[in-house]
């Protein structure tokens, strides 16, 4: 399948499964915006990809702060265009038990598991709607299906 001229966002694709979707979107002839709070780790993967012949850009973004994944959609559509695709794959992962993990820990794996997508879908939305058209992708883990005992945040 080819994504000619097609401008994918990817959330938490500074490394791990997200690059991996990120080049792959840019190996079919996709536009990659590669959102995530990692900036050495992004402009890595913006390099390896346009290295590669693709075109990609990073944008340092936390999803589950509003004004950034606005602030990321706005400069995303500046620079390309538009937005056709939306992966949205970042995650936080913190460890530990009911009875270990604390209130904190469980605030910022909703805030960015659930909350980031919520904000990536909201901000992308009424683009696709102008476009007659658009793909989101919510990536979600086993682990939401295969308790493990130290990852309860994660896990729910």
């Amino acid at each position: 399948m080819r994504f000619d001229n097609q401008t994918t966002i990817v959330t938490g694709s500074a490394s791990g499964i997200g690059r991996s979707i990120a080049e792959l979107f840019a190996k079919q002839g996709a536009n990659v915006v590669i959102a995530d709070i990692d900036d050495h780790a992004g402009q890595e993967t913006e390099s390896k990809i346009t290295k590669a012949g693709g075109q990609a850009i990073f944008k340092h973004t936390d999803v589950s702060k509003e004004d950034e994944v606005e602030e990321m959609v706005a400069g995303t559509i500046e620079h390309f265009g538009s937005v056709n695709i939306l992966v949205n794959n970042a995650a936080t992962f913190i460890f530990g038990s009911i009875e270990e993990a604390s209130a904190e820990d469980w605030r910022r794996v909703f805030e960015v598991n659930v909350i980031g997508y919520r904000n990536c879908i909201k901000a992308v939305s009424p683009h696709m709607r102008a476009l007659g058209h658009g793909s989101i992708v919510n990536i979600a883990s086993q682990s939401g299906f295969i308790a493990e005992p130290k990852s309860a945040p994660y896990n729910t």
